[in-house]
């Protein structure tokens, strides 16, 4: 830096302000992340952005440069290859749903409660109402979003990181459904992110 006996490098610690908002979220019960990450701004994207922000804004003797390294955020898919059996069931992140007739007596879907599947008169069928119940409910539309591409319904947590690897946990107990895994996965943590502000004294 040119005649550096004029300036001086003002050191602001990021680094552990990221990784305190990273132990937050993390803290957040899976049911209140939703809530909570709106609250926040998503935390460590949040504070990037501001920070990046503050680059435009500040004094003509001060210029702030910002890393932007991000996360990744984990998924997870279930596949479709039949209409399903009355009491067939999908656990997403611990909800558990249940396969059940659409109209008849007996195991009929109740059109009030989210967690009941209306089973299809195709695969396809049943497989749009298996999206429209992960979308609806709060907990699993709250930590992930949720398309359907043919048989095949993915879910992409809304936030990057590690955590929606061991939160967003799936089951079925189906021969008509097949998960991806136990649980999502490819979720990385963001590099954590640094600042500084170089501020030239007159």
């Amino acid at each position: 830096m040119a005649n550096t006996q004029n300036y001086v490098t003002v050191t602001m610690a990021i680094d552990s302000t990221a990784r305190s908002v990273a132990q937050l979220v993390e803290a957040v019960a899976p049911t209140d992340r939703a809530s909570y990450q709106q609250d926040t701004g998503a935390g460590i994207a949040r504070i990037l952005t501001l920070l990046a922000d503050c680059s435009s804004n500040t004094p003509a003797n001060v210029t702030v440069i910002v890393d932007s390294a991000t996360g990744t955020k984990a998924t997870g898919t279930v596949t479709v290859s039949g209409v399903g059996t009355p009491l067939d069931t999908l656990t997403v992140a611990g909800v558990v749903f249940t396969l059940r007739a659409a109209s008849g007596s007996g195991t009929v879907a109740n059109p009030d409660l989210v967690t009941d599947i209306p089973i299809g008169g195709t695969s396809a069928i049943t497989a749009a109402n298996i999206l429209s119940a992960l979308q609806r409910h709060g907990i699993t539309n709250g930590l992930s979003t949720w398309t359907l591409s043919g048989l095949v319904i993915t879910g992409v947590a809304r936030t990057p990181g590690l955590w929606a690897n061991s939160v967003v946990t799936l089951v079925k107990s189906s021969t008509a459904l097949a998960v991806s895994g136990a649980t999502f996965t490819t979720g990385a943590e963001a590099t954590m992110q640094s600042a500084a502000a170089y501020v030239r004294i007159p």
